[in-house]
Protein backbone atom coordinates (compact mmCIF):
# COMPACT_ATOMS: atom_id res chain seq x y z
CA UNK A 1 0.00 0.00 0.00
CA UNK A 2 1.38 3.49 -0.73
CA UNK A 3 1.48 5.70 2.15
CA UNK A 4 -0.48 8.99 1.44
CA UNK A 5 -1.72 12.41 3.55
CA UNK A 6 -4.89 11.07 4.45
CA UNK A 7 -3.83 8.05 6.14
CA UNK A 8 -3.64 7.34 9.80
CA UNK A 9 -0.30 6.72 11.43
CA UNK A 10 -0.30 4.12 14.50
CA UNK A 11 2.73 3.20 16.74
CA UNK A 12 3.47 -0.12 16.94
CA UNK A 13 2.43 -0.73 20.81
CA UNK A 14 5.42 -3.65 21.40
CA UNK A 15 7.93 -0.68 20.45
CA UNK A 16 9.67 0.79 23.86
CA UNK A 17 10.39 4.54 23.62
CA UNK A 18 12.45 6.81 26.02
CA UNK A 19 13.26 10.34 25.44
CA UNK A 20 17.17 10.64 26.67
CA UNK A 21 17.71 14.87 26.47
CA UNK A 22 17.47 15.59 23.14
CA UNK A 23 17.38 12.16 21.60
CA UNK A 24 14.33 9.98 21.59
CA UNK A 25 15.02 6.20 21.00
CA UNK A 26 12.58 3.45 19.56
CA UNK A 27 13.87 -0.36 20.85
CA UNK A 28 11.99 -3.52 19.79
CA UNK A 29 13.32 -6.39 21.73
CA UNK A 30 12.12 -8.89 19.98
CA UNK A 31 13.04 -7.96 16.62
CA UNK A 32 16.96 -6.61 17.75
CA UNK A 33 15.79 -3.44 16.76
CA UNK A 34 17.30 0.22 18.02
CA UNK A 35 16.54 3.35 16.31
CA UNK A 36 17.73 7.35 17.16
CA UNK A 37 15.32 9.49 16.18
CA UNK A 38 16.26 13.26 15.41
CA UNK A 39 13.77 16.16 16.32
CA UNK A 40 11.57 15.89 13.54
CA UNK A 41 11.28 11.99 13.80
CA UNK A 42 10.90 12.01 18.01
CA UNK A 43 7.93 14.79 17.18
CA UNK A 44 6.36 13.12 14.69
CA UNK A 45 6.52 9.73 17.38
CA UNK A 46 5.44 11.64 20.29
CA UNK A 47 2.94 13.56 18.56
CA UNK A 48 1.08 11.85 15.77
CA UNK A 49 -0.43 8.19 17.27
CA UNK A 50 -4.12 7.94 15.89
CA UNK A 51 -3.72 11.26 13.88
CA UNK A 52 -4.25 11.94 10.00
CA UNK A 53 -0.66 12.29 8.17
CA UNK A 54 -1.59 15.49 6.87
CA UNK A 55 -2.19 17.11 10.38
CA UNK A 56 1.23 15.51 11.25
CA UNK A 57 2.86 17.57 8.76
CA UNK A 58 1.10 21.14 9.25
CA UNK A 59 2.31 20.50 13.14
CA UNK A 60 5.83 19.92 11.92
CA UNK A 61 5.23 23.20 9.30
CA UNK A 62 4.25 25.31 12.49
CA UNK A 63 6.78 23.81 15.08
CA UNK A 64 9.89 23.80 12.49
CA UNK A 65 9.34 26.67 10.95
CA UNK A 66 9.10 24.60 7.01
CA UNK A 67 6.95 24.55 4.11
CA UNK A 68 3.56 22.69 4.63
CA UNK A 69 4.71 20.54 1.39
CA UNK A 70 8.27 20.17 2.38
CA UNK A 71 7.56 18.88 6.06
CA UNK A 72 4.64 16.24 3.83
CA UNK A 73 7.13 14.91 1.76
CA UNK A 74 9.46 14.66 4.96
CA UNK A 75 6.36 12.88 7.22
CA UNK A 76 5.47 10.22 4.47
CA UNK A 77 9.30 9.49 3.74
CA UNK A 78 9.75 8.98 7.37
CA UNK A 79 6.56 7.14 8.55
CA UNK A 80 7.28 4.67 5.69
CA UNK A 81 10.57 4.05 7.07
CA UNK A 82 8.69 2.96 10.35
CA UNK A 83 6.30 1.03 8.68
CA UNK A 84 8.67 -1.20 6.93
CA UNK A 85 10.43 -1.78 9.92
CA UNK A 86 7.25 -2.35 11.65
CA UNK A 87 7.71 -0.10 14.17
CA UNK A 88 4.06 1.63 12.92
CA UNK A 89 0.98 1.34 10.49
CA UNK A 90 -1.03 3.29 8.76
CA UNK A 91 -4.92 2.88 8.09
CA UNK A 92 -7.08 4.86 6.33
CA UNK A 93 -9.69 5.29 3.20
CA UNK A 94 -10.65 1.62 4.02
CA UNK A 95 -7.56 0.43 3.39
CA UNK A 96 -4.83 -1.32 5.50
Amino acid sequence: MAIESKHIFSRNPRIAFRRIAEVMVLVDVSENILLKLNATGAFIWEHGDGMPLESIARRIAEQFDVDVVRAQTDVLEFVEVLVQRKLATVAGGGEE
